[in-house]
């Protein structure tokens, strides 16, 4: 306030009280443009959801009463509107915030967001519940989104609505919430109007932006169903042999009596000739073979225990695949 230390007290008073009531208005505007910045990111992508909210943070963080600043927010809070209402983020809004405080926008931009929200800015009138309501909604859906809502409070703190007295939404708003969530495009998103209905360019612009939002996040769920099929499609590859196999043993097993009762009388036969080939002695088998020599006994001996130890061999492998049936027969039985 050193501008006014020339000035009388009287004259300072009322500089600062008009300075006070401006500053108010500018948060009340923001509140506003705030609002209606949360009700279009509705629609947007995940990427851009996410660009666009830490743009609404960054001018949500900074606390300050020079009514210079907050000019500047809402002048960019109009201009990010108006990139939402074409479809198109231009700069600067085609990247994140930088760090530190906000440069001045450009001169034709800042006009033309103001001559575009001029026309058809939102008053208390437009939302039931006023303009407080639209604010305290505006905090609390950015705590909801950001979840560190130190500077939202303080900004609550600041503008007197940290208690939150004033409904967040009207009945009205909950029953039609489309026509809070774009007021000035409403027919863009909703039927015809009539036969006879005239569209302005900006209602057609902004018609364009959410055709082009919705056609992006249609292609998003079709490239995520279609992933999505295709790591179905693999693992079901990888279960046809398994399940494949299991068919045919439940179908040669346990659907078929008949076949349960032949691998019994295999398993009998087999486990009868493998106890009357351990109960004969190698000698008696010697016996019976008359050698020429010394050296034909010897190879006989050799070649008889060789063929002993491969049927014994052969016996326990064959053992083991029937128990192995045996089992699955019975888990399946």
């Amino acid at each position: 306030m050193a501008r006014w230390g020339h000035l009388s007290p009287e004259v300072k008073t009322m500089h600062i009280a008009e300075d006070v009531k401006l500053a108010a208005e500018l948060d009340n505007e923001f509140g506003t443009l705030a609002f209606d910045i949360e009700q279009r990111m509705i629609v947007l992508d995940k990427y851009l959801r996410i660009r666009v909210g830490k743009w609404l943070q960054k001018l949500s963080s900074v606390l300050t009463r020079r009514v210079h600043w907050k000019r500047l927010r809402n002048d960019y809070a109009r201009t990010l509107i108006e990139c939402l209402k074409k479809g198109r983020m231009q700069a600067p809004f085609d990247k994140c915030p930088p760090e530190g405080p906000l440069p001045g926008l450009a001169p034709w931009m800042v006009h033309g967001a103001k001559v575009a929200t001029s026309s058809g800015r939102h008053t208390s009138k437009d939302f039931p519940g006023g303009t407080n309501a639209m604010a305290v909604q505006t905090g609390r859906a950015a705590r909801r989104l950001f979840g560190d809502a130190s500077a939202t409070r303080a900004l609550d703190r600041y503008d007197g609505r940290e208690r939150g007295t004033s409904p967040s939404m009207s009945p009205e708003q909950l029953t039609y919430p489309n026509r809070i969530q774009l007021a000035d495009t409403s027919s863009a998103f909703s039927g015809g109007d009539g036969v006879g209905a005239a569209k302005t360019k900006r209602e057609l612009e902004a018609q364009l932006g959410a055709s082009r939002e919705r056609t992006n996040e249609l292609e998003w769920k079709l490239l995520r169903a279609e992933r999505g099929a295709r790591d179905a499609h693999v693992k079901l590859a990888g279960a046809v042999g398994e399940a494949a196999a299991r068919r045919a043993v439940r179908e040669a097993s346990s659907d078929d009596p008949l076949c349960r009762n032949e691998i019994g009388r295999l398993v009998d036969k087999y486990e009868r000739k493998h106890d009357a080939m351990k109960g004969s002695p190698l000698a008696v088998r010697l016996s019976k073979f008359r050698p020429r020599s010394l050296f034909d006994v010897e190879t006989a001996d050799m070649r008889n225990q060789q063929d002993h130890e491969d049927w014994e061999k052969a016996i326990r492998e064959f053992r083991r695949q029937t128990e192995y049936l045996r089992q699955t027969i019975a888990q399946m039985g």
